[in-house]
This record gives structure tokens, sequence and C-alpha cells, in this order.
């Protein structure tokens, strides 16, 4: 029983009628708060500088081929001979130095003081051509939208021809000028909607000719047709509109991202809280008691149980040198989304396999209980792969004062040891990515044996794989990756896998390696936009202590070339035939071939590509079109002879900072929260 001689303090109700009071005022001050009004023209007028920005950065990368063609001595020639309209038309009709341009672009023309002389497919009209042919003059270079006669638009690029020697021209300003242009069709939409956020349309003032996104996309921009000139608006979901126009016939739409509700001052509701909770404290409280006295029978209370005394019935992590699973603490508390890629890039069609791709991940599953504490001289935090043939960590390897490096350790699995075959590929992997030093190559730092176990460490990439960034851009986003981060993501690919193909043994003979396995998942990306190839695992090389025996098929069956597909010997060109299957999926965001198993997908493969696929490609901009259409040719001479002549056909579309473009991208999609913190170090391993 409980004895209490405490009676009710005024105090207390002095304290109960001070909170109500608080609770009252946080209430008024959180309902006086109301967002400010939404400046319509404003906003309109940001939505409108992002997609032109966007919509030129699509024009610049017309500029290369723009100054090529600038650069012709035929043209030259002609224009110094005072070639009129009727020669030049003639010129650009049929001659054969003019014949990419022919039919590499829709629009090109040849513009003069006269005007435009010459024009082949649309027809670009005086008025519209003018800023651009002005710029050009100036700059010697320049980009931007234009109009045709018959309504269309087109990215375009213009360039002066390029002057002679000094003194035998005229003034830069009286040059005749190139004018080069593919449609503003829905991949360029979709390319400017996927580098702004917002939904892009293009109208004729009657009809909705293309719009980015999905159907959803289509919905939102089709109420604004015919209205075009009623100027911006505020939509019922408070996104806002922008309507601008094209030349004489073509509309610009532009509906901005679902803002985020603003914040509000959460002051009055924090005051509102205070007062409430001192008003209940206050209606609670109780003097002390005197004594107590336990009833008759009734058990004296023990100390409460401490924690250590509870079941553990928490996920673990390594166990401790004590042989006790500690609780285990995620480094990141984020987990990686779902992905289409997440049973695919880790695959081969004989069944799966662990990847370094791992190395690029938000926290997964802790290391299982009974695994050691240490492989070698590393320090396994947290288990984040694995396959067939290995596990894979997350790691740290400790030095004096307190000094920690993070890596990845591919573990083998013990029970494979005996396996001399698998032993001598994990052998293999080993050396020959360790000899592969290159800044676009993840590096082997390590390979050991701890007991009957291999291992091998490998560089820690802070960042993800390919494939969850397409996949996490789309969600995002509603698109694939803008045409000028893909370009470069490939192109920086392309220079790792040149520099393997032209590796020497120490005899001075080539080795002869080919990756064999260029697929999203073995892609990384860093959060600084650096892009690392990693998982040489199956790779060709003479001399390698394993073999692949003819005939049999080893990769993902989604990015094989026909060759590799079909059990061949195969080359470089194999992997210029998978880098251009990555390029397609990062443009995309879906997979070149279709099949509900890893048969059916590589039995398309080993087919190649066919007439559903080609149509795919013709529905990309036109400059990845001609790339992907030589890339994937089935008949491996028809394709880039070797990757490094791939890489030179995409640098004039790579520009100097698509890096940090890359970076501010990888700050975009997956924010500072989502990370694995490296700076929480894990805790050092107790001494055996």
């Amino acid at each position: 029983m409980r004895t209490d001689g405490a009676r009710p303090s005024p105090l207390r109700y002095a304290v109960i009628l001070a909170g109500l009071g608080l609770v009252g005022v946080g209430l008024w001050q959180l309902a006086a708060r109301r967002p400010p009004p939404v400046d319509v023209e404003s906003e309109a007028a940001e939505v409108r500088t992002r997609v032109e920005h966007a919509l030129r950065a699509a024009a610049a990368g017309l500029e290369p081929a723009a100054r090529t063609a600038a650069g012709l001595p035929e043209l030259r020639s002609a224009w110094k001979m005072g070639a009129d309209r009727t020669t030049f038309q003639d010129l650009i009709d049929n001659e054969d130095w003019w014949s990419p341009y022919r039919s590499g672009f829709t629009l090109s023309a040849i513009v003069t003081d006269g005007g435009v002389v010459a024009t082949r497919g649309a027809h670009v009209s005086d008025a519209s051509a003018s800023a651009l042919v002005t710029e050009a003059r100036a700059r010697g270079v320049a980009s931007g939208v234009v109009d045709s006669a018959e309504g269309r638009a087109f990215i375009s690029a213009a360039a002066r021809l390029a002057p002679g020697k000094a003194g035998n021209d005229q003034a830069t300003g009286a040059l005749p000028v190139v004018l080069l242009g593919a449609p503003l069709d829905q991949a360029v939409l979709q390319r400017a909607a996927g580098e702004t956020g917002d939904v892009v349309g293009l109208s004729n003032g009657a009809a909705l000719i293309a719009v980015s996104g999905p159907s959803a996309a289509r919905a939102l921009a089709e109420p604004l047709i015919g209205h075009e000139r009623d100027g911006p608006r505020s939509l019922a979901d408070g996104r806002i509109a922008a309507v601008w126009q094209l030349g004489q016939r073509a509309w610009l739409i532009a509906v901005s991202p679902p803002s985020a509700a603003a914040p509000r001052d959460l002051g009055g509701l924090w005051l509102a809280l205070a007062g409430a909770a001192m008003a209940v404290a206050a209606a609670l409280l109780r003097r002390r008691p005197a004594q107590e006295t336990p009833e008759a029978g009734a058990p004296v209370p023990g100390p409460e149980p401490s924690e250590s005394s509870w079941p553990a019935q928490r996920s673990s992590s390594v166990p401790t040198s004590s042989g006790r699973a500690a609780a285990a603490r995620p480094v990141s508390e984020t987990r990686a989304l779902p992905t289409a890629l997440a049973n695919e890039d880790n695959r081969d069609s004989g069944g799966d396999r662990a990847s370094p791709s791992s190395v690029a991940l938000a926290a997964q599953e802790p290391a299982a209980s009974g695994g050691p504490i240490r492989m070698g001289r590393y320090r396994l935090i947290e288990r984040i792969g694995e396959g067939g043939m290995a596990e894979i960590f997350f790691a740290a390897a400790y030095g004096a004062e307190n000094f920690v490096r993070h890596f990845v350790v591919k573990r083998m699995h013990p029970h494979l040891s005996g396996n001399r075959e698998v032993v001598n590929q994990f052998i293999d992997e080993a050396r020959l990515q360790a000899g592969l030093v290159h800044s676009n190559i993840v590096p082997v730092f390590d390979f050991g044996k701890a007991g009957q176990e291999y291992y091998l460490a490998l560089e820690y990439i802070h960042g993800r794989d390919l494939g969850r960034i397409v996949q996490r851009h789309v969600e995002l986003r509603g698109v694939p990756l803008p045409d000028a981060i893909a370009f470069y993501i490939v192109h920086e690919v392309l220079d790792a896998l040149a520099f393997a193909h032209a590796q020497t043994g120490p005899d001075g003979r080539p080795m002869e390696i080919v990756h064999r396995d260029v697929a999203p998942g073995n892609i990384l990306i860093s959060y600084r936009g650096e892009v690392k190839l990693t998982d040489f695992g199956i790779a060709k090389a003479e001399r390698r202590v394993s073999r692949t025996e003819v005939g049999m098929v080893k990769g993902n069956a989604s990015f094989m070339s026909p060759e590799q597909a079909r059990g061949e010997i195969v080359d470089a060109r194999s992997d210029v035939f998978s880098a251009g299957l990555v390029l397609f999926y990062a443009l995309t965001g879906r997979f070149f071939y279709h099949g509900e198993t890893t048969l059916n997908r590589l039995m398309r493969a080993a087919v190649g590509p066919a007439t559903e696929q080609f149509q795919h490609i013709e529905q990309l901009s036109q400059m990845a079109g001609n790339i992907l259409r030589r890339a994937l040719a089935i008949d491996s001479s028809q394709r880039f002879a070797t990757a490094d002549a791939f890489k030179r056909d995409l640098a004039p579309y790579v520009g100097a900072g698509t890096r940090r473009e890359l970076a501010d991208l990888m700050d975009a999609l997956f924010p500072t929260s989502q990370r694995r913190d490296l700076r929480a170090q894990p805790e050092q391993p107790t001494t055996r």
C-alpha cells in the first residue's frame, strides 16, 4: 500500500494554466503562417530558361559536325569562285563530299550574304536562321533552335567557313555559313526533360506534335493546345506552365515538376507541444511518497533487467573475437531499391556469380554469423554481395595512429577451395586486374590466402553502379540519362577497354584481353563523377591459367555480342558491341533484347539485332543512332575496329565539364543522407 500525505498545490494549477496558454499561442501562430503567393510570371521564366538551356546544350552537340563541314575545301573553293545559288544547290544535292551531311542530317543549308542559297531536307527561312548565322559569323560557331517553312523545329548548329591565309579573304562577317540541323523530336524533348525535370512538349498551335515523358505528361500538355498565346499559368496541382513561340508555326510548352510544399514555420507547433507537455506533466505531478510498504505476499521488486540479459534477436555482423554476435551497425541507413539489374547484371548463363559491382552500394545484408573476424589483414565489416564463386565484403585495414582504409574484399567460398579450375579462375582475375593500372579500371590491391580460403582486395568506390543510376534517374525524372552524360560514361569505359586491349606480356606479345562482361553492373560511378570498369573475372586473355572451352558461354546474356552468345572465339570487337549495348541502355533505360529467361535472351543475342531493335535505335537522337548502328553491327568487321575508334567517335559529343555534370547528377540522385558514411569508423579489431 502507498501512503502519501501531499495535497494539490496551487503552483501546479498555475503551471497547467500556463501550459494551456502556450498551447493556444502556438496554435494561433501555426494557423497565422501562410506560404507566400506564387509569382507565376517569374516561375514561368525560370522554367523557360531551364528548357532553353537544355535545348541549347543538345544543339551544341552538332557543333563539331558543323565545323567539319565548314572546313571542306570544296565548299570554300566554290565560294571563292563566286558560285551562285544554283551551283551551291547542285553541290549539296549531288557531290560525294557532302554525302555525310545529306544522309546524317535532316536539315543542311548554306547561307551567304544573300540569305539561304542552298538547302537540303527541310527549308529553313532567312528570318529563322538569321540570329544563328549572325552569331556564327561573329564567334565562328553557334547553336540553337530554328524552324522551317513546313512548321517543323530543329536543334541546329552553324559554323562559318574557315578563313584563308591573312590578306586573302574578305572580313569574316562576309563568309558563308554552314547550317546543320536535327529534328526537335521526341528524343530531344526526352533529353531536355531529363536534364531539367520539366515536362516539355512541341505544338504547332493545333496539335501536340511530341511530348516528353509518359502519357501523364501528355495529359498535362494537351489542355494548353490552342491557348499558346494566353501566356503562363498556374495549373491545378501547383505546377507552372510556360509557352513560347519558335518561329512562325511552332510552340514549345514546358510544365514545371511538382513543387515540394514550402517548409512551414514550425515554431508555433513546438510552442504548442511544449505547453501541452507542461500542462500534462503538472497534472500528473505528485509529491514523492513519504513511505512505501509492500503488500503482504507481494514480490520485492528487483533491479531492471539489463540489455545484456535480453535474448539477442537482432541481425548480426561478423562475430567478435569472443564469439558473440555483435549487433549489426550498417554504415548507411538506406538500402538499395529493387532494380531490374539485380537479377541480371551479376548473373551469367551458367548461374549466379559474385561481382565486384557490389563496391558501389548502399548497405545490404550484414555478414553471416559464423564467418571469420579477419581475412588476412582485413577486418570484414559487412557482407554486401554473394554469388556462386565468392562473397563480397565491405572491409577495412588498420594501421598505426588510428589509420584506416576501406576496401572491398572478395572471398572465395571455402567449399570451392578444392576445385582447381575455380581457384585458377580466381587467381587469374587477381593477376589480370592487378596488372591493369588505369584511372578507369578498379584496381586490385592485394591477393592472399587465409587458411584454406582465397581472397582478393579491391579499391572501394564510393558511389553506385550504372544500372542503379539509370534506374534512379528514371524513378525520379521519368526519363533515362541525358545523351551527354551517357556518352561521357561510355567514353570513359572505352578508354579503359582500349587500355586493356592494348596490353602486352613480358615478351612483348599482345595479351589479347577481352573483358566479356561489359555491363551496367560492372561500371561504377563515384560521387565525384569518376567512371570505373571492374570485374575481369571471366576476361579472355592469352596465357591464362584457366581456359574457356570453345562453345562455352560466359557473361551477361543481355549485353553479349552475337559471336559471344554463340560460344565462338571473341576479340576486342565483342567488347565494342557490349559497350554499344551499355550505351543503348543508358540512353533508353531498357535492355536491347527482351526475354523472360536467360536462355531466351541468350538465343536473341546469338541472332543479333533485328528489325525491332533497329526501330528502337531510330527513336534516339540522330547522333546516337549513327553511332549505335555502327557499334551494334552484326558482322564484327562492320563495327568499330577498336574501342579507341569507338571512343574517338564519341569524343566530339563529350564536353570538358561533363564529369562535373555527372558529379552534380550523382548529388541530385543520391543525396548525402543516402550514402555510406565513411566518417563513422568501424570499431578496431580486437587483438587475439
